[in-house]
């Protein structure tokens, strides 16, 4: 299973952290035509912890167990890439059951976001209800726009977080860190260039190789 390397998954209640969908209505929904937002904090443990604006979605899709063949929460894709979209990294045998329990809530073209704040990983996950795959390549070419949000979401949300894990203070982000500048390919060679890219992760048993090949470009901690 994708998820075996995490010790602890919790889809956060919509009482534990009631501002998600507030902040999702008034700053993020329609914004290139987003129409789900979440976000997981992963622990350096590898503990993760969701709270979504789709909260529906979130308790279905982890009730019945698709997230163990969902590469969201795969380490091997948030310790060694920037972004990555739903449709990348699938267990083969799963795709299609996947994509059918995500087309069922209008979830299409989810793309994922890294954040590394100190010990912590953030991952904004975004989708629409746009079939278009062309959709893909607009959020990544306005992905500063959309960690801008997903910073501006967690610093409101650290409050409901710390009260959750007990008195553990989360830190908060200071300074917005971008992407650094590089050319966003068009849709057709966006999807060539990734093929060989994730195929290095997803084949290679090597972590220490995987790390020496990609770059980590959205990095909090630096």
């Amino acid at each position: 299973m994708i998820t075996n390397g995490m010790n602890k998954i919790d889809v956060m209640t919509e009482s534990q952290i009631p501002l998600i969908k507030k902040l999702f209505k008034s700053d993020i929904e329609n914004f290139l035509q987003i129409s789900h937002f979440s976000i997981i904090l992963i622990t350096e443990d590898r503990q993760a912890y969701i709270t979504s604006a789709s909260q529906e979605f979130s308790n279905s899709f982890f009730k019945y167990g698709y997230h163990r063949y969902d590469n969201t929460l795969c380490p091997l894709m948030y310790e060694n890439l920037d972004f990555y979209t739903w449709a990348e990294g699938y267990m083969k045998i799963n795709q299609k059951q996947i994509c059918a329990i995500k087309k069922e809530y209008r979830l299409n073209n989810g793309t994922v976001f890294v954040r590394r704040i100190g010990e912590y990983v953030l991952l904004y996950c975004v989708a629409t209800i746009k079939e278009d795959p062309i959709m893909k390549t607009i959020f990544v070419n306005h992905a500063n726009s959309i960690l801008q949000l997903g910073d501006y979401c967690y610093n409101e949300l650290i409050i409901d977080f710390n009260e959750h894990f007990n008195g553990i203070a989360l830190p908060k982000i200071q300074t917005f860190k971008p992407f650094l500048d590089r050319t966003i390919p068009c849709l057709t060679s966006y999807e060539s260039s990734r093929k060989s890219e994730m195929m290095k992760v997803i084949e290679s048993t090597d972590i220490a190789t995987i790390r020496s090949n990609l770059r980590l470009i959205v990095n909090n901690s630096k």
